[in-house]
């Protein structure tokens, strides 16, 4: 602790100016290039629900459904597992779902289906135009705060702060190819909040 109280900070302000601005340009020539890789929430798709603890038939159906559906998302909690898979693997609703009733009901015939559902582009539409909303009110919300709470030049630096902390991360989540969902607006919001 005595080190780090006697350490010059000031004189590594080139080295993380240069750093910071690195990674901002990284970011936003990564957002404009790359884009984001929006989930089902946002392009549509259908989602499974279904009541499964045996590990062995779990990876038996992500197997197999790999191998049919591209994209899509396999996740396992407590009780069973949610399959999401993706409008663009999708050739006809009702057929695509019945298909993938039958391949997971070969493995196990005793599955039991808690929700099946279908995500349609238009909802989608609706779930991104809200998801922005919800972004860009926080983080106005955030910024009014800011402003009243503390000085001006404070202020400044502070919202500049926090414009370079989520261009930082969005840039993240495009280069990494995170899929872009509910969830992730989620940790933004939560990031924006910290930040």
């Amino acid at each position: 602790m005595t080190i780090l109280k006697e350490y010059n900070f000031i004189k590594l302000t080139k080295v993380t100016w240069l750093f910071s601005l690195v990674l901002f340009i990284i970011s936003i020539t990564s957002i404009s290039v790359n884009k984001f890789n929006f989930g089902i929430d946002f392009t549509g798709g259908v989602i499974f629900d279904i009541n499964i603890t045996d590990k062995s038939k779990q990876e038996q159906i992500k197997d197999k459904l790999s191998l049919i559906y591209k994209n899509n998302i396999f996740q396992t909690y407590n009780d069973g597992v949610i399959i999401k898979i993706s409008q663009q693997d999708i050739t006809s609703k009702s057929k695509d779902i019945e298909n993938i009733t039958q391949t997971i009901k070969l493995i196990d015939s005793e599955i039991v289906f808690n929700k099946v559902d279908f995500v349609g582009a238009q909802v989608g539409d609706i779930l991104v135009k809200n998801g922005i909303k919800s972004l860009l009110l926080s983080f106005i919300g955030i910024m009014l705060y800011i402003w009243l709470r503390f000085r001006l030049h404070f202020g400044i630096s502070a919202i500049t702060a926090l414009i370079h902390d989520i261009l930082i991360l969005f840039g993240f989540i495009s280069i990494c190819k995170i899929k872009f969902d509910l969830t992730t607006i989620a940790a933004i919001l939560t990031v924006v909040g910290y930040s």
